[in-house]
């Protein structure tokens, strides 16, 4: 009866993670209206930037999590809005770099600077409170990650450890 109860706890736990994701999306997909580009096009934007050089399709569906076709057709709506530009044989190869334009990079710029949202719900937490919460999403990612590997052998991205 222990294990049913260990399960029930982590179960609820994993449905408030979802739903409290979710109700913040929600709030930062009305700040993101202004730009007409949906939330995983968002994601993408800060995924060129920060992978930099190294972006590709590829790099990116690990970095966003999500499959590789996908971004791909993201990719097309977003080269068609002047958002970014693709270029082939990357570093002597057969891969497409992908990168953002000048349009893109404003956009990049302005979405930073317009979250709002973001700040004023994690403004409930303390610098403390902030701590325990990342420290406790990193094992978590860590564990989910190696679930992932485990079971699609892929690799995943390298998370920055500067904030």
């Amino acid at each position: 009866m222990e294990n049913h109860s260990f399960f029930d706890r982590c179960y609820k736990l994993w449905v408030l993670m979802a739903q409290t994701r979710d109700a913040i999306w929600k709030a930062r997909h009305r700040e993101l209206l202004k730009y007409q580009l949906s939330a995983p096009a968002i994601a993408v934007l800060i995924a060129v930037e920060t992978i930099g050089d190294k972006a590709t399709p590829a790099n990116i569906s690990r970095y966003i999590f999500r499959e590789v076709h996908s971004v791909s057709e993201l990719l097309n709506r977003m080269e068609k809005k002047g958002l970014i530009r693709r270029t082939k044989g990357m570093n002597g190869k057969n891969r497409v770099g992908v990168s953002l334009t000048e349009k893109g990079r404003e956009i990049y710029q302005s979405q930073l600077e317009d979250a709002k949202s973001i700040c004023n719900v994690m403004s409930v937490l303390s610098e403390e409170e902030v701590q325990q919460m990342r420290s406790s999403l990193e094992k978590l990612q860590v564990k989910a990650l190696e679930e992932i590997v485990s079971q699609y052998k892929i690799p995943v991205p390298a998370f920055s450890n500067d904030w």
